[in-house]
């Protein structure tokens, strides 16, 4: 079972939760975010700046909930040069710069929102999504704890909580919150993978394979759901329902090298050494850089 413990510490290294929710959660690839700059509007004019704040935080709305991020975020900005207290403003070019991977940045923007409102729930529930993936956890609790608060009918900002608290080896609060969240209609698989996990680290092994199988039927493109199930059903010693899990993961994303790399360190712990060994040479290859290794103590 040594091999199941290398699964199990590297399962915590790649962080399985992947239910942080802001806002904006979905992090876009930065060749789908090139667009042009927006031209100069020299036929557009206002007779007073109230008038601009309005117009321009309407349109950076439009563009953001369209996608044109970068046309969201200059009209953001216009509105912070003409009202450097307009907190929307502020929440909404941190949410943006969410999107754009410039979580520092994002960090300032949610600092000063606060500094000029400290009652808006969203700012905190956003702040706290940036500090957990700067990975201050501690930071982040603080902030979905002020959230919840002020809005302590929100079942994501539950989720989010939750998932924090299992990076600060909080299970038994994670669960907790996992359940209020479902309790308030949290349905997304995030959540129910998250308690799966945190159910696997309480070796809750059958609570976690139902939580992932509840996950799978509401997303069955994610692979990572299947390879989480199959570390409980192999910690359950059900290394053949752990190995098609993998297999169904791999079918899914043919191209991540930590579904081999599990998959190799089952079949070597079952000994199947030629099979173990080819599926790490294969992670290695998708540049799993742990997988060689695990080929250096096992197959040469």
């Amino acid at each position: 079972m040594i091999r199941v413990l290398i699964i199990f510490q590297l399962l915590m290294n790649i962080n399985p939760l992947n239910g942080q929710g802001a806002d904006t959660t979905a992090w876009v690839p930065m060749e789908e975010l090139v667009q042009e700059a927006p031209a100069a509007d020299t036929t557009m004019y206002f007779s007073s700046a109230e008038e601009e704040i309005e117009w321009c935080m309407k349109y950076a709305i439009k563009q953001e909930n369209n996608n044109n991020f970068y046309w969201a975020l200059d009209n953001y900005t216009r509105v912070i040069e003409l009202d450097k207290k307009n907190t929307d403003a502020y929440l909404g070019r941190g949410r943006i710069k969410i999107i754009l991977n410039d979580l520092k940045d994002a960090l300032k923007d949610f600092n000063m929102a606060i500094s000029i409102n400290n009652n808006n729930w969203a700012v905190y529930n956003n702040r706290g999504y940036v500090k957990y993936h700067l990975k201050d956890y501690n930071g982040a609790l603080s902030d979905y704890n002020i959230a919840l608060k002020l809005n302590p009918d929100d079942n994501e900002t539950y989720v989010s909580r939750a998932d924090t608290k299992v990076q600060l080896e909080d299970t038994k609060g994670a669960i907790i919150d996992y359940n209020k969240a479902i309790t308030l209609g949290a349905n997304g698989d995030n959540v129910f993978r998250g308690r799966g996990w945190t159910k696997y680290l309480l070796s809750d092994y059958r609570g976690a394979i139902d939580d992932y199988s509840k996950a799978i039927s509401l997303d069955p493109s994610d692979g990572l759901n299947y390879a989480n199930r199959a570390l409980a059903k192999f910690s359950l010693n059900d290394a053949k329902g752990a190995l098609e899990d993998l297999n169904k993961g791999i079918a899914i994303d043919p191209e991540d090298g930590y579904m081999y790399f599990a998959r190799g360190l089952i079949k070597l712990e079952l000994n199947d050494i030629n099979g173990g060994c080819n599926d790490l040479s294969k992670a290695g290859e998708l540049e799993y850089w742990d997988a060689y290794k695990e080929i250096k103590r096992s197959c040469n």
